[in-house]
């Protein structure tokens, strides 16, 4: 997403000569909402189109698409799924998954931070605190579910909603300063960024190890074809 976001940045600053959103009494205060933030919040109406076409695909194996299906009364109308597990793109799957949770998650935070919808005040507050509730209960709930998946794929794949539902809240609690971002000045940092870099080295060198089924291997069992 930092590309995309970087697209933003460019159009909004260089290209349209967009400002920082401006409020207060005389309406030279910087409400610290960058073009790029402003152009991304506007995306909210995609991003809903998106929703729709994920909740009405009869393919999907999402837990909270086939939730949406069953409470609306989908099921019956869309039909049973035409594939396998074996006609599945996981990689695919798991590209698209990232850029839309990331996207959703982004949105989250930037309609809760925005002064022209919740104000600068009690709404605001109430908003925040809402939403850190929310993304505790939820990530809580998901790292229930994951912690129970025996594979590493498997669980490398939930792990993305469950990481990014959390960090709503981390986005909320930056914005009240209560800690700061060691991960914008790495250089500042160098220790705990060393520390996060060899998490990832680990969970690459997991994904080589972890043990794989045949399927994945392109083996095919015993009367299989």
């Amino acid at each position: 997403m930092t590309w995309v976001e970087f697209f933003f940045m460019f159009y909004g600053r260089s290209n349209w000569g967009m400002v920082p959103r401006m409020d207060g009494p005389d309406g030279l205060q910087v409400s610290g909402t960058s073009p790029e933030y402003m152009i991304m919040g506007a995306t909210v109406g995609l991003l809903m189109l998106m929703l729709c076409f994920y909740t009405f695909d009869k393919d999907t194996r999402c837990n909270m698409f086939l939730w949406f299906q069953r409470k609306l009364g989908l099921q019956e109308g869309l039909g049973p799924s035409t594939k396998t597990s074996r006609d599945r793109n996981y990689a695919i799957i798991t590209f698209m998954e990232t850029i839309y949770v990331f996207w959703f998650c982004y949105i989250w935070n930037l309609l809760c931070f925005d002064p022209g919808i919740v104000g600068t005040g009690d709404l605001f507050f109430g908003v925040n605190m809402a939403t850190v509730f929310v993304a505790f209960v939820w990530s809580g709930y998901c790292m229930a579910r994951l912690i129970k998946y025996r594979r590493i794929s498997t669980a490398l794949r939930y792990v993305i909603p469950v990481g990014n539902i959390f960090w709503v809240s981390i986005e909320v609690a930056t914005k009240w300063k209560l800690f700061t971002e060691i991960w914008v000045r790495p250089w500042d940092y160098k220790i705990e960024m060393s520390v996060v870099l060899g998490a990832f080295l680990l969970l690459f060198l997991l994904l080589i190890l972890a043990p794989k089924k045949p399927s994945e291997l392109g083996i095919s069992r015993p009367g299989h074809k």
